[in-house]
C-alpha cells in the first residue's frame, strides 16, 4: 500500500470513529507536516459531523440523509477540474491531491456510512469517554467529533465522546485548553471544569483549571461564551465578551471518586471580570502564549510561576524557605533549558537552586544550600 493510500484509510478510520489511539497519533503527525491536507482534513470531518447530526430514530429517514450526502460527495468530486471542496491553486502537486481528494472522498463518506449503518452513537452522558492527556513538558493538539480544535497544556486531560449525537457537545477538562469551537447553534459546546460549566455555540476562548490552582480563568478571544456554577439553577449566568478574561475562586470541599473526569468536589464561591488589552497580539498575551510555545510571565510570584515551570518542564519545585516563595518575575522562555530557565531567574532575583534529576530545589540565596 502506498502511502497516500495508507494516510487515506487511516482518515476513514479515524471519521468512523475506528482508528486507535496510535493510529490517531500517527495521522495527527501527517497532517501537521502537510499544511493543504490538515485543512482537508477538517473540512472532511465537519461535513462527515454534518451528516452524523441529521441523524434521528428514524433509521429510513437517515439513510436517505446519508445517500444525499454521497451524492453531494459525488458531484463535488466531479467538479470543475477534479477539486473537492474548496478551491486550490493550478501547483502540479496541488492539482494532484485535489484530483485524489475527490475520489478518495466517495470511499471515505461510503465508509462511514456503511459503519453508521451498522453502529448507533450513544447518548453523550452514557458513552464511553476518550481520554486526551498533555503530559508536563508537552502540549498536544487534537480534533473533536465535530471539527472543533483543541489544544492542551502541559499537565492537562480532555475527556469527550467518540459521537456528539445528543443535544449539547459535551467535554470535561483537567487542566488548561484553548478551543476553537466549530460553530453549530442547534447544539452548544459545553466544558466542563472544576464545577464550572461554560457554554458557547462557536467561538475560540481559554480555558484554564489547575486543581491545585483553587481557581478557574477563561479567557475570550471571539464570540461569547457563558459560564455557570454546576448544579445552581437559580444563579444568572456570565456572559464573556472579546477580550474579557473571568476568574473564579473555587473551594475544595471533599473527595470524590465516582466520576473518571473528576477527583474533587470544588465549589465556585466568587468570580471577577478583567479586560484585556484588544490591540495585543494572542501569541505575545499571558493567557494564550501557550499555545505558540512560549512561557509568558508578568508580575508572578515564584509560587505561583513554580506551577506553570512545573508543567512546561516536567519538574518538581521544592521551596526549602518560604521567604523566596515571594519574589516577583516579569519575562518569557521559549527555547530555554530548565538550567537556563532557573540562571535568568536567579539573574533578576536574588534565590539559590540546586537541579537533582527533575527536582529544583530552591531557596534564600542568605542559606546555605543542601
Amino acid at each position: 500500500m502506498n502511502s497516500e493510500n495508507f494516510t487515506w484509510q487511516l482518515i476513514a478510520r479515524s471519521l468512523s470513529g475506528e482508528a486507535s489511539a496510535d493510529e490517531i497519533r500517527l495521522l495527527f503527525d501527517i497532517l501537521k507536516e502537510d499544511e493543504l491536507l490538515q485543512q482537508q482534513y477538517d473540512i472532511l470531518k465537519q461535513f462527515w459531523y454534518a451528516s452524523n447530526t441529521q441523524q434521528n430514530s428514524n433509521s429510513e429517514e437517515y439513510e436517505k440523509n446519508i445517500a444525499a450526502l454521497l451524492e453531494k460527495s459525488k458531484s463535488e468530486a466531479a467538479g470543475s477540474d477534479g477539486h473537492f471542496m474548496i478551491r486550490l491553486k493550478r501547483t502540479t502537486r496541488k492539482r494532484r491531491l485535489a484530483i485524489m481528494l475527490g475520489s478518495v472522498a466517495i470511499i471515505i463518506f461510503s465508509s462511514v456510512g456503511l459503519y453508521l449503518f451498522q453502529t448507533k452513537p450513544a447518548n453523550n452522558k452514557t458513552a464511553k469517554l476518550n481520554q486526551v492527556v498533555a503530559k508536563n513538558g508537552s502540549r498536544k493538539r487534537t480534533i473533536l467529533p465535530d471539527g472543533s480544535s483543541v489544544w492542551l497544556n502541559g499537565g492537562s486531560s480532555l475527556y469527550y465522546a467518540t459521537f456528539f449525537s445528543g443535544k449539547t457537545r459535551e467535554v470535561f477538562l483537567k487542566g488548561e485548553a484553548f478551543f476553537d469551537v466549530v460553530k453549530n447553534p442547534n447544539q452548544p459546546f459545553i466544558v466542563h471544569a472544576n464545577g464550572v460549566d461554560i457554554k458557547v455555540l462557536g467561538t475560540a476562548f481559554n480555558v484554564k483549571s489547575y486543581i491545585e490552582d483553587n481557581k478557574v480563568e477563561a479567557t475570550l478571544i471571539r464570540g461569547v461564551i457563558q459560564v455557570i456554577r454546576q448544579g445552581d439553577k437559580d444563579q444568572k449566568p456570565v456572559f464573556l465578551h472579546p477580550n474579557e478574561k473571568l476568574v473564579i475562586s473555587l473551594e475544595e470541599t471533599k473527595a470524590k471518586t465516582s466520576s473518571p473526569t473528576d477527583h474533587l468536589i470544588v465549589k465556585p464561591v466568587a468570580y471577577s471580570i478583567y479586560h484585556l488589552d484588544s490591540a495585543e497580539k494572542t501569541e505575545n498575551r499571558v493567557e494564550t502564549s501557550w499555545i505558540y510555545n512560549r512561557l509568558e510571565f508578568r508580575g508572578d510570584n515564584f509560587k505561583e510561576l513554580a506551577k506553570k515551570l512545573e508543567h512546561w518542564y516536567d519538574v518538581k519545585i521544592v521551596f526549602e524557605d518560604s521567604t523566596v516563595e515571594q519574589l516577583n518575575f516579569n519575562g518569557s522562555f521559549e527555547n530555554e533549558t530548565v538550567d537556563q530557565a532557573f540562571a535568568a531567574l536567579k539573574a533578576a532575583a536574588a534565590f539559590d537552586y540546586a537541579i537533582d534529576g527533575n527536582e529544583v530545589f530552591v531557596r534564600s540565596s542568605e542559606a546555605t544550600m543542601r
